[in-house]
């Protein structure tokens, strides 16, 4: 199984979020009235390798939307209706009011969204899905990456309008000292990723949709990337997907819980 050596923190923003990728296993995150901070770590790639996933860290290897309305009912945030169907060798990492995340041995996706509320005026979708891009960029910079967008172009998802960006993004890293001072300005490459990125509204929700994997991996993922964008749709409501989400974190607390016995009588036994 191939191994996805890359730490991501997958995230798009505009208005109401940040996003940013981990080149080299460092983190970074900003915090405004409307985004939260992000962390990342090696909780994709130990998914991405086939290893047991630790989900304290699956938890935290996506950035935090947000909401810039809150609901009165959780089953009514944006998040809880999309719903999404995986291609064969998926797996769920994520899945809280904060987003969406999966991975294959490949490949990443991560679904956010956001209830802006009935009486927002959004912006053209133009206008979000171009400030998402540029907020992808300037993050992936903070993160010793650059990254090259292509064309905006027009797509279809859930049966909506959406705004569709190709972009790569070349991650570096750097020689440090023992104090953790970079010793000068040679890098070196330590990934090159090619990566989709969907922007969409459905009525006054917004949906951001990040597909990422190693630009070497691109001809063996875009089958799947374009699988999961047909079968991606929007419920009319957010109960089942409330149900589903609440279902999983409560079979993941069941999972950390065991094996925090087991490994309490290990440790009891080797005394």
């Amino acid at each position: 199984m191939k191994k996805n050596i890359r730490r991501i923190i997958a995230a798009a923003a505009a208005l109401a979020m940040c996003a940013a990728l981990t080149a080299c296993g460092g983190k970074d995150g900003t915090e405004t009235e409307s985004t939260a901070s992000s962390e990342s770590t090696s909780a994709s790639e130990n998914a991405a390798n086939g290893e047991d996933v630790n989900m304290d860290e699956a938890l935290s290897d996506t950035a935090t939307w947000a909401s810039t309305t809150d609901v009165e009912n959780e089953v009514d945030r944006a998040i809880y209706k999309a719903q999404v169907v995986l291609p064969d060798g998926w797996q769920l990492l994520q899945d809280t009011n904060e987003g969406k995340l999966y991975s294959s041995a490949i490949a990443m996706l991560t679904i956010q969204a956001n209830n802006f509320g009935a009486d927002a005026e959004l912006q053209d979708l133009a206008v979000f899905a171009d400030s998402a891009a540029a907020s992808i960029k300037m993050n992936n910079m903070f993160q010793s990456a650059d990254t090259e967008f292509g064309d905006p172009q027009d797509a279809t998802v859930a049966g909506l309008p959406a705004v569709r960006y190709d972009y790569t993004v070349t991650s570096y890293i750097y020689d440090y000292d023992d104090d953790g001072n970079r010793i000068d300005d040679s890098k070196q490459v330590y990934g090159v990723f090619s990566d989709r990125l969907y922007v969409l509204y459905s009525g006054t929700d917004a949906y951001v949709i990040r597909l990422e994997c190693r630009k070497d991996d691109l001809s063996e993922a875009e089958a799947d990337f374009d699988s999961i964008i047909e079968g991606f749709s929007i419920a009319e409501d957010g109960t089942a997907g409330y149900e589903a989400a609440s279902e999983f974190m409560a079979s993941q607390s069941e999972a950390m819980a065991s094996a925090s016995e087991a490994a309490a009588e290990t440790s009891s036994d080797g005394e």
